[in-house]
């Protein structure tokens, strides 16, 4: 059964319909005796409406529902003796009195209307960019918050829509869900309604049901307000360069057709206002499309709920499969590092095979490590629809990787709805620049963007021994050995110059693996190798004769920055002195 709305405004309307009706039917019935009565049976209705409206507000106002119940007998005497004038004018004058104390009883003694809040999701993984906001209207007393997710549908090559997809049943358990088909939004009218999905018929690859569309959503509201369902890097309104990369988000149909805009910041905002005008004037639109000071009120940078979701969200609070446990905890009952690893829609679709090749690099590392670290690869949920649409000759390849990183069972697999739950779970972010960076960078945690031109190869041979492909990323010599740190390596490698034979002497010790990079630089100073902290929390030494590795523990105050950010990014040997260069601090440490 559908839910309808009747407010306040609406009966007040309709009882000063119904009393024009009731003078009309007074004055003319002798001259038009049938569409009198055709009058009487249309106000009879509008009071059994009416009656049904007000017996939803409870016992309270029984007294009202009874003035219509008398109303309507009158209706129906007035309509059985229509043509006796005197008889109907006495009927008409009793109507008026009950119609009056009626329309006085609905002004002063209902109480006010609520607020009508409706919020739209489509993808309930997404439903984080909404969920501090309904919170908010659900726990407002005068105020009724409806979440109604939405059908979409995947695309194929050629624009036409594919299988439905409806996600009502993924989303918390306390977000209590109305169903679309029993929501009638242009009965009721909503004050407002909230949107995630800005794209309208404009995505390749997904689409809600056009009756959802921003443009058909704005004549069934006074207030449509959009938030976008990601968070993008900061990036500061002069800088145009950075702009360029995203300023297509800013002029889309969600933008164009809501009424108001949402942000994650104030600088978010002047770009979104920008480039909106930029565009605006491009494509020749008039009026407020082109107005500043219309679109300074339109767009707010008040932040994501997003962000809200993470930043409120408490690791002990998580509610962890049994199965993800099992690979997160050793058999002592601690628990490894967990690294995030985000595989990006637009960097598939990029790299397109070499994309393939990198994750099978990534898997084939993580799963050498995984008794230290445990991975959570969380792909983007509209990989899948992607690949299908626009890669379709990948979607194989992509699937087997994807399957027999589930068999082996080795890492998580996460495709559910709560990016949030990973998020915070984390211990660290590795993978594609995506949205989700932003979100790890504000909670805190280290985060490696992958390169996917940096790939393990283990195809090629060398003497019949696997062989490791590896790029330098700073080395010393001493004597006739190199020794050397390599990229997507936390590890200590040396090389014998004379005749090429090289070795990984050992991993540094005690420290997080989940961090990324570790260290960035070194030097050799007495047959001991000094390595700079770059995202490791102490500087790590290696005695070239005795084969150990040590380390010199570092504090906050000793060099003036936060031990949880990048701390060196370069390091000089002067004599027995060396000088490291920190990345925050203005202060020049040295170490004898």
């Amino acid at each position: 059964m559908a839910v309808e709305r009747y407010k306040k405004k609406d009966m007040l309307q309709t009882v000063d319909t119904l009393l024009r009706a009731n003078d009309a039917v007074a004055k003319t019935a002798t001259v038009n005796p049938q569409g009198a009565s055709e009058a009487l049976v249309q106000c009879q209705e509008f009071a059994i409406m009416l009656g049904n409206t007000i017996e939803a507000y409870g016992e309270d106002y029984a007294p009202l529902v009874q003035i219509l119940e008398d109303y309507c007998e009158n209706l129906y005497q007035m309509n059985e003796r229509l043509l006796d004038e005197i008889f109907r004018r006495k009927t008409a004058k009793k109507i008026q009195k009950q119609l009056t104390s009626l329309q006085n009883s609905i002004k002063y003694d209902l109480p006010e209307d609520k607020k009508e809040v409706v919020f739209l999701p489509y993808k309930a993984s997404m439903w984080d960019s909404l969920e501090s906001v309904w919170k908010a209207a659900d726990a407002d007393p005068n105020c009724n918050a409806y979440v109604i997710p939405i059908p979409y549908y995947d695309k194929n090559p050629d624009g036409n829509f594919k299988e439905e997809h409806y996600e009502g049943d993924l989303y918390p358990k306390d977000v209590p869900i109305t169903r679309y088909d029993e929501y009638d939004l242009e009965a009721r009218r909503p004050d407002v309604i909230y949107i995630h999905n800005p794209y309208d018929e404009c995505n390749h690859v997904t689409s809600v049901h056009p009756y959802f569309y921003s443009k058909n959503l704005r004549n069934f509201t006074d207030k449509l307000v959009y938030i976008p369902y990601f968070i993008l890097g900061e990036i500061e309104p002069e800088d145009q360069a950075a702009i360029e990369g995203m300023k297509h988000f800013c002029f889309v149909p969600g933008t164009i057709y809501a009424n108001q805009v949402i942000v994650q910041s104030e600088n978010t905002r002047q770009i979104y206002i920008n480039e909106y005008l930029k565009a605006a004037k491009e494509m020749g639109l008039p009026g407020e499309h082109v107005d500043r000071r219309f679109l300074e009120k339109k767009f707010l940078g008040t932040g994501s709920p997003k962000l809200d979701k993470v930043l409120n969200t408490k690791k002990e609070d998580l509610e962890i499969p049994t199965e993800w446990l099992n690979i997160i905890e050793r058999p002592d009952g601690s628990r490894k590092k967990v690294v995030f690893y985000n595989t990006s829609v637009s960097a598939l679709l990029h790299h397109d095979e070499k994309m393939l090749k990198k994750m099978e690099s990534v898997f084939e590392i993580f799963k050498e490590n995984s008794d230290e670290v445990a991975l959570l690869w969380r792909p983007h949920p509209l990989i899948k629809a992607t690949i299908e649409s626009m890669r379709p000759q990948r979607w194989e390849d992509y699937r087997k990787i994807r399957d027999r990183y589930i068999e082996e069972g080795w890492g998580i697999y996460d495709d559910s709805a709560e990016l949030d739950r990973a998020v915070v779970l984390s211990d660290a972010y590795y993978g594609d620049g995506s949205s989700v960076v932003q979100l790890c960078r504000e909670k805190g945690m280290p985060v490696m963007v992958q390169d996917v031109d940096v790939v393990e190869e283990r195809l090629q041979k060398n003497n019949g021994n696997d062989c490791v492909r590896v790029s330098i990323i700073d080395a010393v010599v001493d004597k006739d050995t190199l020794w050397f740190m390599a990229y997507d390596f936390n590890s200590l490698f040396s090389m014998n110059l004379l005749t090429g034979e090289t070795k990984l002497v050992g991993l540094f010790p005690d420290e997080d693996y989940g961090t990324g990079r570790l260290y960035e630089s070194m030097g050799i100073v007495e047959g001991r190798i000094f390595f700079a902290p770059f995202n490791a929390k102490s500087i790590a030494v290696y005695d070239i004769k005795k084969g150990v590795f040590s380390k010199i523990s570092l504090e906050e105050d000793q060099i003036g920055c936060s031990l949880n950010q990048p701390l060196f990014g370069g390091m000089e040997v002067y004599g027995r002195a060396i000088f490291m260069l920190p990345i925050f601090s203005r202060r020049l440490c040295d170490w004898i």
